[in-house]
């Protein structure tokens, strides 16, 4: 896994890459991952939709890339 964290211009921007193969939950992290039995985990993404300003999943090579990014105040 890799991550990375960079300021461009007004923006804070954070990657996180793995090895997996993608999700195959096409609204993933708009709401818990497991209803409201948040025991079970998989909240990763939720929490990071609701915190950022843009959350984009980007399968490829060597996996997944999520990315997060947020305005600046």
């Amino acid at each position: 896994m890799s991550a990375c964290l960079w300021v461009s211009g007004d923006r804070l921007v954070c990657t996180v890459t793995d090895r997996g193969r993608g999700l195959d939950v096409p609204f993933a992290g708009f709401r818990p991952a497991h209803g409201p039995d948040l025991s079970r985990g998989g909240m990763g993404l939720w929490p990071a939709r609701k915190l950022g300003d843009d959350a984009g999943l980007l399968p490829g090579w060597p996996g997944l890339t999520v990315r997060l990014s947020t305005r600046l105040r």
